[in-house]
């Protein structure tokens, strides 16, 4: 029996220890969202029951912030996607015929793994980003042969990637039938040197109201107030 590549190895010690550390951080997450929920609770109590003054509340909350911001910045983002029970309908596209002009730059989209994918232990995700499809150096997913485009886990590839359709993504062509990329956009966010935000993942994740409620206490604070009224 040959013996184990030692970096083969230390990866997959890195990434049981990756696991086991978000595990706890999710766990952690959950009970800090119960404490809040507490909290609220209480402050809403004391508010209604005219125990505490509402607008001195939000005055002293005010002054914790006085910088527009939360005191505590919100944490490291844990990413795991839950699939529809539903599997979305697929556009076909002829890949191989489009592959000599655009590289199959679909593979430079981010993207979160679910739970069996994770637990798969042949896709490979980002250490510095869990759950999301790791990326080398160049932008592009780590499966993907660099000389012939083809996937290395194809027979084992990700939800996403067998329904994902670039038919109608604008994102990356301006003209589909016409084989027109869309540079400007391909350019701004996907690279060796980009950072991938939200914009540039195979499955958008949306943000309610368009803006992080990043003073979540007052609001709930002028809430309770003004129900106490």
């Amino acid at each position: 029996m040959a013996d184990p590549d030692p970096l083969a190895e230390l990866e997959r010690q890195v990434a049981r220890g990756g696991l086991f550390t978000h595990t706890v951080l999710s766990e952690l997450s959950g009970r800090l969202e119960e404490v809040e929920g507490f909290l609220f609770g209480l402050v809403d109590l004391l508010v209604k029951g005219h125990l505490v003054d509402g607008e001195s509340l939000v005055a002293s909350a005010a002054r914790t912030t006085a910088t527009g911001e939360d005191p505590v910045p919100p944490g490291p983002r844990i990413l795991m996607r839950i699939d529809p029970d539903e599997p979305a309908s697929v556009v076909t596209v002829d890949c191989a015929a489009r592959f000599p002009v655009c590289r199959a730059l679909c593979c430079g989209l981010a993207f979160a793994l679910s739970q069996s994918e994770i637990e798969s232990a042949t896709l490979r995700w980002d250490l510095g980003m869990p759950y999301e499809i790791r990326h080398d150096e160049a932008g592009q997913c780590v499966h993907k042969d660099a000389s012939t485009g083809r996937c290395g886990v194809y027979d084992g590839r990700p939800a996403p990637c067998r329904t994902y359709s670039c038919a109608t993504d604008e994102r990356i062509w301006i003209d589909f039938e016409g084989m027109v990329l869309n540079e400007g956009w391909m350019a701004e966010h996907l690279g060796p040197t980009r950072p991938r935000l939200a914009s540039a993942a195979m499955i958008p994740v949306p943000t309610p109201g368009g803006q992080p409620d990043r003073q979540p206490h007052r609001r709930r604070l002028a809430e309770s107030r003004t129900s106490s009224d």
